[in-house]
Order: structure tokens, then C-alpha cells, then sequence
């Protein structure tokens, strides 16, 4: 038997808990905000856990984590906190603190997702380019799957800009977002600009995409482990190039289940007959989009072009609230004991250091597509250094986006 097999069958007697009702639970912690345990009624999971032989803990923030455990695994939403503190907020600057200083001392506990896979979506440049790498699949290339063209805009220079566009392939209208792509309430405002001559709007620096009609339907794929599920969400309605004046908006008003507005309302000039993608295709998709980041808990973004019927995914969100999904509690449990029988897909071995294949060291940069370079473990480390290491942990009622 391999070290590491060995170390975590060890572990896994270690986290067994004496219980007054059951006994030899299996402890795996969880932290995320109280905002998402009360919307993900998470309570519910604990319960039903508790009923299958895992004890489900809340992380405490004002208790050391050492004394917690130990644990088998930790179910986190820690990328807004990590974004956060990239934009230096002290007390999410904390929480990272908190929880990597217990990761990079326990390597052996299971990081659900592991932070080095969850980080690659917080920049949404290099988020596209990997969807783009995944959409070369040649299996999606013949199902005409694909990202829209985008570029980065990082100045206000209006004739670069409009070189870039032209490069790219990028026709008006355009979608104007933030490169990031979780944290604050800002990551998620955006501007729709019509034509040139108000390129001004672009809220530089951002990533700029080709905006692709869609009939005001979005496909969201929720994935849970091997569990995929479809749900149809409200959308941007259909726009031509025009000369008129950019929109601002924040996505998560336009795609919140059950959502109407004037720009999510489609007129019956300008509607279309409907395009369905079929589910075996999103399914398809959400799983090769999962191999390819790494990540068990996720949700992608999928719209239907009203053109030429072409599927565009157009973001993918870590640990999403899975509205819609019947069934979520059983169906996370479900996923929890299938981490407690083997490694999931996702982790593969070391908590933080190691990625999908089990062949990371720790080094200064995780290597993706086409030669770009995420300092996850370095931004983390950069992170830990700003304060030191006995710093207490930030209080309750920690509050983020």
C-alpha cells in the first residue's frame, strides 16, 4: 500500500468522532457565508449526513482550526474571500489566512473544491481561455460549442481598442466585465455599449466579449460530483448595434430565478422561434468543463445563439447556490459519501498543492492553456505574509459579498 493511501486511511480513523447517538462519525467541516447556508438551507444537509454516519461541523472563525478537527475533508466557498483580500480587505485577508495555514500544515485532509482549481476562476480572462481550450474538443467543435471572442481592454486608448475589437472578430454590441470574477458586488456589474462612439463606457480595465443573442434564456448546468442537473434562468433580451446609449447592470438582478425587467422582457418583434439545446449536450458539456477545472461543486453558464442555434458558454461559478436543483441535499450527502469511499475527482491528493493529476508540487505558479500563468500559490502565500501568523482569526458575522 502506498505512504499516502496508508496516511489517509490514518486520517480517516483519526476523524472518527464518538457520537451519543451514532457512533464512529466521520467529521468533515464546512465553512461559507451565513447568507449561503441560509439560501442553500444547509441545515438540511447536516441533518441528513448526521443520518449516514458524517458529521457535517460549521467552521468556527473565532475558535483555532487545529482544535476543530481533525478532519477528513473541508467544503469551503472561500473564493470571494479570496478575491477579497487580493483587493486587500483586511478581514478577508484573515479568513485565507485561517484556513491555508491549517491546509499547508494538514496536507492530507481533502479540500472540497481544492483552492488551486477554485482559483482559476477568479480572473475571467484566463477563466475564457480555458473554456476556449476546452471548446477546441473536437466532440465540441462538431456540436458547434463555444466561448464568444473577447479581449482585454487595459487602457482607454479608443484606436487601440478598436484595433482589438476588429483582431478578435468582436462585433457591437459588446459586454464590458470585470476581469474579477467573484468577491465584491462590483464583479458582477456590467455595461452593454452598442457602438464606437461610446467606447468611453468600457470600465477599463475588463474583458470585453461579443454580445450573442439569445432569446433572454440562460442554461445554467449545476454539477454536484457525477450529478448534473439543467435549469433555465431569465436573460439579457435580444439587441442590435445602434447608436444609442450603454447599459449598466448588475447580472445577478438579470438572471435571479423568476426575474422580469425591461431588459430581460422580449417584444414580439423580436422574438424567435426557440432553440432547445438538447440535455445529453449540456451534460456532455458540464462534465468536460468539470475534467478540465478541476472541480466537483460548479455551475456553467450556457446560452443558445437565436442566429445559428450555436451554444456559447459564457461564465462558470464555483460552489453556486443550485436553485432549481430538486433534490440538493440528498444529492450533496450523496456526494460526501462517495468522497468518504474514494478521492474525488477533483482532489486527487494534496489539499492545496497538488492538482487533478496528483503531480503539483508546491511552486510559484500553476501552468494553463496556451502559456498563461495564475500565481494562485503564490497570490495565497502573498496573502498569508501580509499579516502575522498570530494574528487572530476575523470574528463572526464576517460578511461578504
Amino acid at each position: 500500500m502506498m505512504d499516502f493511501e496508508r496516511e489517509r486511511m490514518e486520517l480517516a480513523e483519526q476523524c472518527r468522532c464518538v457520537d451519543d447517538r451514532t457512533p464512529k462519525m466521520l467529521r468533515i467541516g464546512f465553512w461559507m457565508t451565513d447568507k449561503k447556508m441560509k439560501k442553500l438551507r444547509f441545515n438540511r444537509c447536516i441533518e441528513l449526513c448526521r443520518e449516514r454516519g458524517i458529521d457535517l461541523v460549521e467552521i468556527k472563525l473565532d475558535e483555532p482550526l487545529e482544535s476543530q478537527g481533525p478532519f477528513y475533508a473541508i467544503v469551503h466557498k472561500l473564493i470571494d474571500m479570496i478575491a477579497n483580500a487580493k483587493l486587500g480587505d483586511v478581514e478577508a485577508i484573515r479568513v485565507v489566512h485561517f484556513f491555508m495555514e491549517y491546509f499547508l500544515s494538514h496536507p492530507n485532509v481533502l479540500v472540497l473544491d481544492p483552492l488551486l482549481n477554485v482559483c482559476k476562476l477568479l480572473n475571467r480572462n484566463v477563466q475564457y481561455k480555458m473554456i476556449k481550450e476546452v471548446c477546441s474538443d473536437e466532440d465540441l467543435i462538431s456540436l458547434h460549442v463555444d466561448t464568444p471572442p473577447f479581449v482585454e481592454f487595459l487602457d482607454i486608448n479608443r484606436s487601440a481598442q478598436l484595433e482589438l475589437l476588429q483582431a478578435a472578430g468582436i462585433t457591437f454590441p459588446i459586454i464590458c466585465k470585470p476581469h474579477l470574477a467573484h468577491g465584491p458586488s462590483q464583479s458582477h456589474e456590467m455595461v452593454l455599449i452598442f457602438d464606437e462612439d461610446f467606447l468611453a463606457d468600457a470600465p477599463v480595465p475588463c474583458v470585453v466579449q461579443s454580445f450573442i443573442n439569445h432569446d433572454a434564456v440562460l442554461y445554467k448546468i449545476f454539477l454536484i460530483g457525477d450529478h448534473t442537473y439543467v435549469v433555465e434562468r431569465p436573460s439579457l433580451k435580444n439587441f442590435r448595434k445602434k447608436k444609442r446609449e450603454s447599459i449598466s447592470f448588475h447580472s445577478g438582478d438579470i438572471s435571479r430565478p423568476n426575474a422580469t425587467s425591461d431588459l430581460t422582457t422580449m417584444s414580439a418583434a423580436n422574438s424567435t422561434p426557440r432553440r432547445q439545446p438538447s440535455f445529453d449536450l449540456l451534460t456532455s458539456l458540464g462534465l468536460k468543463i468539470r475534467q478540465k477545472f478541476g472541480l466537483d461543486m460548479v455551475g456553467i453558464d450556457v446560452i443558445v445563439a437565436s442566429e445559428d442555434g450555436r451554444l456559447a458558454i459564457i461564465d462558470i461559478n464555483a460552489f453556486p447556490g443550485y436553485d432549481g436543483v430538486p433534490d440538493f441535499h440528498e444529492i450533496f450527502c450523496d456526494y460526501l459519501q462517495t468522497v468518504v469511499t474514494k478521492s474525488p475527482l477533483s482532489s486527487g491528493g494534496m489539499s492545496v498543492c497538488f492538482n487533478n493529476n496528483n503531480d503539483k508540487v508546491l511552486s510559484d505558479s500553476v501552468s494553463l492553456p496556451n502559456g498563461t500563468e495564475l500565481d494562485v500559490i503564490s497570490e495565497l502565500l502573498h496573502i498569508i505574509q501580509k499579516i502575522p501568523s498570530t494574528t487572530p482569526a476575523a470574528p463572526n458575522g464576517l460578511k461578504c459579498c
